[in-house]
């Protein structure tokens, strides 16, 4: 199983967990509090109501843990930061869900609402983070096992790269796959050549990281080397890939790091993202929908434009050209 399939996986549960949870509370305030409220027993009915919630609902949790970059990275994820992240995001979900569409229900007493709040954010953790540990449980366990894993390139061919390998190999940084490495600045003898493939220098590193698929970069350059690593840096800020690098011995001393591993070697990951990952993804949302609702607006003018083109000018109304986005990727623009 890929980790496209992995993703489509989880999403999955997700949803079937969400549509489960709500079902779950819509009988039981059927049940038990409108009985309370009405003061006899309501005949019990699957409305429409009903139905439109087991669709709305779960759309409405996968926008929230897409939001918080709950499906980014999924082989790499810790179960101990999954239960914390499930549990503020159930707990402010259901927060809007409650001020939303139970606070206006008639009750009894302000106790309703308090025990209404509780068994909806139950069910809604429960049943969410129980699927979630088992499949990132088996995640885990296949990255363990070398059957999932990513790609790795390492920088850099000394002792610290040969420890790093090593690291990799008996299970320290589980999930990487060194797939070769590339020299820094340095001419030296390169340590790491006995032990995977030497792929090029830094001037190659783009053209490599497209060609083996590259997920993750490890620097492991000397510290000496500051010009250096600063330019990889930045070239790599191009590449749509994870940097870690072997931090400052100062750095790692006076806590000004944290580290990724907590046996052999320690490695911090650099991040280039000028947003948190919440605000990215809002960020990316609000423009598709934003221009969906601009196309749909402007659609009668954009028709009135292209008759217009039509009638005044030969050759084709649509102008395709291919650029390059994010990380260099290319795309059509159509003008």
């Amino acid at each position: 199983m890929n980790k496209k399939s992995l993703v489509i996986l989880y999403v999955l549960l997700d949803f079937i967990s969400a549509s489960l949870s709500w079902a779950i509370f819509y009988i039981y305030r059927k049940i038990y509090v409108e009985p309370q409220v009405f003061g006899y027993e309501i005949p019990f009915e699957l409305g429409v109501k009903f139905y439109a919630g087991l669709i709305t609902i779960p759309l409405f949790w996968l926008t929230i843990y897409y939001l918080a970059g709950t499906y980014k990275d999924i082989i790499v994820k810790s179960r101990l930061r999954e239960l914390g992240q499930t549990f503020i995001l159930v707990l402010t979900g259901v927060i809007i869900l409650f001020f939303a569409l139970i606070l206006d229900d008639v009750i009894v007493s302000h106790k309703d609402y308090y025990t209404s709040f509780l068994v909806l954010a139950s069910l809604q953790f429960i049943l969410t983070y129980i699927p979630r540990f088992t499949l990132t449980t088996i995640i885990s366990k296949k990255v363990q096992q070398g059957k999932i894993g990513y790609n790795t390139l390492m920088i850099g061919s000394n002792e610290r790269a040969v420890e790093i390998y090593h690291d990799i190999k008996q299970g320290h940084l589980p999930g990487g796959r060194i797939i070769g490495f590339i020299n820094g600045d340095s001419t030296r003898g390169y340590k790491l050549e006995e032990l995977t493939r030497h792929l090029g220098s830094i001037k190659d590193i783009k053209q490599i990281i497209e060609e083996y698929d590259i997920e993750e970069v490890i620097i492991a350059l000397d510290m000496a080397e500051h010009e250096a690593i600063s330019n990889i840096i930045n070239t790599l800020g191009e590449c749509n890939v994870r940097i870690k690098a072997v931090p400052d011995i100062h750095d790692i001393v006076t806590g000004q790091v944290k580290v990724t591993t907590i046996f052999g070697t320690p490695l911090i990951q650099i991040s280039q993202a000028l947003l948190p990952i919440w605000q990215e993804n809002l960020k990316r949302s609000i423009d598709v929908l934003f221009s969906s609702l601009a196309i749909i607006l402007l659609s009668p003018l954009i028709l009135f434009l292209i008759i217009g083109v039509k009638i005044s000018s030969r050759g084709p109304v649509m102008l395709r050209q291919e650029r390059n986005g994010r990380y260099g990727k290319p795309f059509t623009l159509y003008k």
